[in-house]
């Protein structure tokens, strides 16, 4: 009996994309408990990872046993909002094979975040360690949406045969 692999590559994203996720958002926690339990040379290693990724402002992050996370409250809301859509069947979002929707769902999930980030420095709002990680979460929860899609339609791609008659491109770069 022959396997398919379109099935195989699906599973494999459906199972390897949310493992990924997952542990990325393990590791922010994981860093403020090593630090608690003395293992400092492997928080740090979490930490200068994640700070690469966000300012990790401890005043803007949210605690573990004394010690920070090492992302502030809307980067875990991103990381998290990630996760939980990756482990979300991809029949949901069908409505999204329609660019037009795409653009909305987009900028519908961005306004929200853009606003808490940008409205206190007008002094219109005050953004909250609330606010911030359910605007993160929203906005993660549409780049997930937006990714998942993208690897099925990759896994789904049937690969060229490759012909070796390539020709070079217009300009002499292959």
């Amino acid at each position: 009996m022959k396997r398919n692999p379109l099935n195989t590559r699906y599973v494999v994203l459906r199972v390897f994309l949310p493992a990924v996720l997952g542990m990325l958002c393990l590791a922010f926690v994981a860093a403020p408990w090593l630090e608690a339990c003395g293992r400092l040379g492997a928080g740090a290693v979490l930490r200068a990872f994640f700070s690469l990724l966000c300012h990790q402002e401890a005043a803007r992050s949210f605690s573990l046993l004394g010690h920070p996370w090492a992302v502030c409250h809307r980067c875990s809301g991103i990381y998290f909002g990630l996760f939980l859509l990756s482990l979300c069947p991809l029949r949901w979002n069908a409505l999204l094979d329609e660019p037009r929707y795409r653009r909305v769902w987009i900028a519908a999930a961005t306004m929200p975040l853009l606003l808490d980030a940008l409205l206190p420095f007008a002094g219109l709002w005050i953004n909250t360690p609330a606010t911030r990680l359910a605007t993160g979460a929203l906005f993660g929860c549409m780049l997930a949406s937006l990714l998942v899609r993208a690897l099925v339609d990759c896994a789904r791609a049937v690969p060229r045969p490759c012909t070796g008659s390539a020709r070079p491109a217009p300009g002499g770069f292959a």
